[in-house]
Order: C-alpha cells, then sequence, then structure tokens
C-alpha cells in the first residue's frame, strides 16, 4: 500500500481575467488538503508560477470545503449502497440526501460568482502585485 502526499495548490479564488487567480498551496494526503503553507497570485497559464501573497483565508476554507463535500459524495454513495444490500431503505435515503447535499456544496463552491470572482478593490490590488512581482516557481510536489 502506498500513501499519496505531497504540497498542492487548492481553493482557487479571486479569478480576474488577464491577472489570475489566487490559490492556498496546501500539504496534503491523498489531495485532501490538511496544512496550509501559503497563498499565491498565478498568472494565467502559469500553474507552477506565482507571486507571494498574504495567507488567503476565503481560498483555504474553498479548498477544505471542496474537500469534505467530495469526501462526503465518495462515502456516502458507499454507504447507500451498503445500506441498500442490507435492505435498510431509510438509511439508503439518508446518505443519498447527504450526497445531494454534498454536490451542490461543491458545484455552489465552484460556480457562485461571489467566490470566485475577485472583487473590485481585490481586483486592482491583484492588477499592482503582478505589475510589481516577477512570478516564481512554486514547486508543487507529489510523493508515493
Amino acid at each position: 500500500m502506498f500513501i499519496l502526499f505531497g504540497k498542492r495548490a487548492f481553493g482557487e479564488v479571486d479569478r480576474v481575467a488577464e491577472v489570475g487567480s489566487v490559490s492556498t498551496r496546501f500539504f496534503h494526503v491523498w489531495y485532501f488538503p490538511l496544512l496550509p503553507l501559503g497563498s499565491y497570485l498565478f498568472p494565467p497559464g502559469h500553474s507552477n508560477h506565482g507571486i507571494p501573497v498574504p495567507l488567503h483565508v476565503k481560498s483555504m476554507l474553498v479548498a477544505w470545503a471542496r474537500a469534505v463535500a467530495v469526501a462526503v459524495m465518495v462515502v456516502g454513495v458507499i454507504a447507500a449502497i451498503v445500506a441498500y444490500g442490507d435492505r435498510e431503505y431509510n438509511a439508503v435515503w439518508t446518505w443519498l440526501i447527504a450526497v445531494s447535499v454534498a454536490f451542490f456544496v461543491f458545484d455552489l463552491s465552484r460556480s457562485w460568482r461571489g467566490l470566485g470572482k475577485a472583487s473590485d478593490d481585490r481586483e486592482s490590488e491583484m492588477r499592482s502585485l503582478l505589475a510589481s512581482g516577477k512570478p516564481r516557481r512554486i514547486e508543487q510536489r507529489r510523493a508515493a
């Protein structure tokens, strides 16, 4: 058995056309973000090059919400299948409702404009960061 772990950016928020988006780099296990290591402004087309920014709480919360939603969906589908096999039909419906709510949370975190698009103040701050700083390579290690 192997354990997949490493460092990766999650929680993309504050997208601005021609400027980029902010994501937080986490230490992860099986792509579940655990420990935030720093937030970065990633210009478009540069997934491995970013400009360091202060730790972005919205990005961290979005990353954790998406990860929990995916975990609930996976566990919920498995639990619903097991409950169906045991003929526990009330439990099947409970798990399917949990999966539906988790899917809604995940989809909302991807499509809600308030999370994805930067405010006007944040957009001007990001433009000045991009103009003043040169993106540096961000190590995205994955280990097995």
